[in-house]
């Protein structure tokens, strides 16, 4: 069924890909205001190379927006609206349950760190894709040290005595380090924001960890982060004028951070 699934994907995204390209020069690229309320773009501030900034419509010497190519436009908003309903119909009163079930907080945040190790291949393999050893290498120690001194993952000694950092990297980070160009924005049921790059990125995450990024695993890991009160969505949504442009473009501009740090 999986297999199925993952072949149906590849089919969709190709198809949507294949449709961005030949509508790319038809379609006049829209400029749009920054999410979170601010004009500045923080690729501009964290040191991003010149080309990935002229990905983005932008040069070094501007805080221009983001240039965003959105010719699916009505397929984007259509499933923003039932990925919305999604997390306040199901995602959020289920999470209000699971916390109120495992009420102590730090039952909830020993299955977050059980999670965040058993991530550990992604993030690894990422780490050595994108050529970079130190990452890489503190993936593996921490792994090590979470798993023995942190009882199989359920606490974090890594961080707290050894002040080891986790490299949240995924295979869409590593596509960007690539050179690999983002494609045109797409929203996708359930899976939220993401892009031509973003969805094959997903694909490879789920080759490269298969642990986790199982259908089981992903809702575990989003109702149990919910319920800890770490999803960032709603906090998006209150600070925003217009929700479905200030999701779309914080995500851009949280890829192109991420890729350029």
């Amino acid at each position: 069924m999986r297999t199925k699934t993952s072949y149906s994907l590849v089919f969709l995204c190709s198809v949507f890909a294949c449709a961005a390209v030949s509508s790319r020069a038809d379609v006049e690229p829209t400029n749009k205001s920054k999410a979170r309320a601010t004009s500045a773009n923080p690729a501009s501030k964290s040191g991003a190379p010149a080309e990935l900034l002229k990905e983005y419509g932008e040069t070094e010497d501007t805080t221009e927006a983001l240039r965003i190519r959105e010719p699916l436009r009505p397929w984007n908003v259509a499933w923003f609206h039932f990925n919305d309903k999604f997390y306040f119909w199901l995602v959020k009163p289920v999470s209000t349950g699971y916390r109120y079930i495992l009420y102590p907080r730090f039952i909830r945040v020993g299955i977050k760190n059980v999670l965040d190790n058993l991530a550990f291949p992604g993030r690894f393999l990422n780490c050595a894709l994108q050529g970079r050893p130190r990452p890489t290498g503190t993936e593996f120690l921490r792994f090590l040290t979470n798993s023995t001194l942190g009882v199989a993952g359920v606490w974090d000694p890594a961080t707290i005595w050894f002040h080891m950092a986790r490299y949240d990297e995924d295979f869409d980070q590593t596509l960007g380090v690539w050179g690999l160009p983002t494609g045109v924005y797409l929203n996708w049921p359930v899976v939220g924001p993401s892009s031509v790059r973003g969805t094959f990125g997903l694909l490879g995450d789920w080759v490269l960890n298969p642990i986790v990024n199982t259908s089981y695993g992903t809702a575990l890991s989003t109702i149990n982060t919910t319920s800890l009160g770490l999803n960032e969505y709603e906090t998006l949504l209150k600070a925003a004028l217009d929700p479905y442009v200030s999701i779309r473009d914080a995500y851009f501009e949280n890829r192109a951070k991420e890729i350029a740090e």
